[in-house]
């Protein structure tokens, strides 16, 4: 062991198996789901150690004490999206035009958009579910990456340039975050 390295670790709980291959953390659950990311960067070095995960920065950087707790943040909402899950729900408002949202594949599609004859299109990430119920969407899966941004797609599907959002106030809006499917 070098001088200049400094080891932190990230203890991982009961009922949750973590396995690490070269820059990946796997976290197993009791149930059998998975999750997996990948963390690259210079510096830094990820190991099992025990049923938790060890960290090695090459360096005592700022930048790499910051990735530090990034990964922490990231391994604790890996835990809690295998344990409990992320939901996410978004709202559909309309002023004149009512909007359509049909779930088609991979994406959704929004009709009448702002009166809009083309549909807008909103992808939908791997491992997640949308639910559209009327005026409202509910996004859930495990990955809170993978939900987040499935959600921010939705909204950006609607977003409009040129006009004055006081007025035109129509699209899709995230509306309430929270744990648990």
């Amino acid at each position: 062991m070098k001088m200049s390295e400094v080891i932190h670790n990230v203890e991982i709980p009961e009922g949750i198996q973590v396995d690490v291959q070269e820059h990946a953390v796997i976290i197993l659950s009791k149930d059998g789901k998975s999750l997996r990311k990948r963390f690259v960067e210079r510096g830094l070095h990820l190991e099992k150690k025990g049923n938790g995960v060890q960290v090695k920065l090459h360096k005592d950087t700022r930048r790499l004490r910051a990735l530090k707790n990034t990964i922490e943040a990231k391994v604790n909402n890996m835990i809690v999206g295998l344990e409990k899950g992320f939901t996410y729900k978004l709202a559909v408002v309309h002023a004149h035009f009512p909007i359509t949202l049909n779930k088609k594949g991979n994406s959704v599609e929004i009709n009448n958009y702002l009166g809009e004859k083309n549909p807008r299109h909103a992808r939908i990430l791997e491992g997640v579910d949308v639910q559209v119920k009327g005026k409202e969407i509910l996004v859930k899966g495990m990955d809170v990456d993978a939900v987040g941004q499935t959600a921010a797609n939705l909204e950006q599907a609607t977003r409009q340039t040129k006009k004055d959002p006081r007025v035109f106030q129509d699209g899709i809006y995230l509306v309430e975050r929270s744990e648990g499917m």
